[in-house]
């Protein structure tokens, strides 16, 4: 930087030799500095950790589970399903006792076909960085039958019930999802609306069931047992959801806290603690007290709109509570942006304060030498509204989303006042 103040004085003193050369001269500046403050890749990878561990944990006792696709209702070919929200299935085929013909009358008029339970689920972790205190949305299931004949259909009665929180093998909560009093009719064929029930409920439980087990029951009379080819039933997860408070994506590692991807390993301004560089710190006092702006290239595949913001993460509170206040309160961070939940690029541009660009200058001193740091941690906060009643608070998660910040800068002006000395030291 200093030879290329000397380069300048170099030129001006060609250009005017037939003048009176002053022994010093003051060179000031106030050009518009750009600071690349790199790229960063935020995935929402748990994604693919749970697929695998729900299919290994579901797998044994369900005939089919992983990731949705295609149709929207495996028995109905016309509606589509195009990926989005992130959807998983688990879906069992249950067994149905046959009989040789004529069925033998000492069953009698009324027969039980069919009674089980599923395998435990756990949901305690199903949704990754998705706080519980956010509702899913809905989590639809199905139990439908083939029948022999499908022109004439079996009546079928069925009753299904969620149970978990088990203590020795007694579970602490139980509720019905059909048939709570009575058997309920489960009618004609392939008829989704009759035969459907939503998890939601059970699921938004506080906390999240880890031990949930599904027990179903079926009957019909000893005369149409023959009639009835197959029974199914049929889990599916979308990754759609719904706030009911301020909540922020969490996606550090539960065995590894301080494992947070949201956190970068450096210093904003790549001052090392380590090392003092006394160039960088002339540098940063020459933009002290400058309006400037961050200006980012991203892409959001994530499927919903965010709140974004960074703060100085050496100067969050360590324990929880501490903490949550800290991120919570917008006046302690340094930027503040809305992000569009349309998927594709877009260039956000967000201006800084002179005195938020003081407070990412002065840090936290770390280090033998005190070296101001400050380590940007970036907060996703969730969608939510409290005050509109019109307020959307609805989002999805999308297959294989992300946040991209594909590349990004400071833009600041910078002053520089600097004076040397031109003539003869002799």
């Amino acid at each position: 930087m200093k030879k290329l103040w000397l380069t300048l004085a170099a030129a001006l003193v060609l250009g005017a030799c037939n003048w009176q050369v002053p022994e010093e001269v003051t060179f000031r500046a106030n050009p518009q500095v750009y600071i690349p403050t790199g790229a960063a890749l935020f995935e929402l990878d748990f994604i693919d950790d749970f697929i695998d561990d729900f299919e290994e944990d579901s797998g044994e006792d369900f005939d089919e589970v992983g990731e949705k696709k295609g149709v929207l209702d495996p028995r109905a070919d016309d509606v589509t399903y195009d990926g989005q929200p992130l959807t998983l299935f688990a879906e069992l085929n249950i067994g149905v006792p046959t009989f040789d013909s004529p069925v033998p009358p000492e069953f009698g008029d009324e027969l039980v076909v069919g009674e089980g339970e599923t395998d435990e689920l756990d949901f305690s972790e199903v949704f990754g960085p998705i706080p519980d205190s956010v509702e899913i949305s809905e989590l639809p299931a199905w139990i439908w039958f083939s029948a022999t004949d499908p022109a004439d259909p079996p009546d079928v009665d069925v009753r299904i019930e969620a149970q978990w929180n088990w203590d020795n093998g007694t579970p602490a909560e139980t509720m019905y999802l059909m048939g709570e009093l009575a058997a309920e009719p489960l009618a004609a064929a392939f008829d989704a609306d009759v035969h459907s029930f939503d998890l939601a409920a059970v699921i938004n439980q506080q906390p999240r069931p880890e031990d949930l087990v599904l027990r179903y029951e079926f009957g019909t009379t000893a005369g149409e047992v023959n009639s009835i080819g197959s029974i199914h039933l049929r889990i599916e997860i979308p990754f759609r959801f719904e706030t009911t408070e301020r909540t922020f994506l969490d996606p550090s590692d539960d065995d590894d806290p301080e494992d947070n991807p949201l956190v970068m390993d450096d210093d904003i301004f790549d001052r090392d603690p380590a090392e003092p560089d006394e160039d960088l710190d002339d540098f940063l006092e020459a933009i002290r007290g400058s309006s400037a702006a961050i200006v980012l290239q991203l892409e959001n595949s994530s499927g919903f709109g965010a709140r974004l913001g960074m703060i100085n993460s050496l100067a969050a509170p360590v324990d929880e509570a501490g903490y949550q206040a800290y991120i919570e309160d917008p006046s302690n961070w340094v930027i503040d942006v809305e992000l569009d939940s349309v998927v594709g690029e877009q260039d956000v541009v967000l201006d800084i304060s002179p005195a938020a660009l003081d407070k990412m200058i002065d840090g936290i001193p770390v280090g033998p030498h005190q070296v101001s740091q400050f380590i940007p941690e970036f907060l996703i906060e969730l969608p939510y509204d409290d005050d509109s009643e019109n307020a959307d608070n609805t989002f999805q998660i999308n297959r294989d989303g992300a946040f991209d910040v594909m590349q990004g800068y400071l833009r600041v002006r910078a002053k520089f006042d600097h004076t040397f000395s031109i003539g003869n030291d002799d």
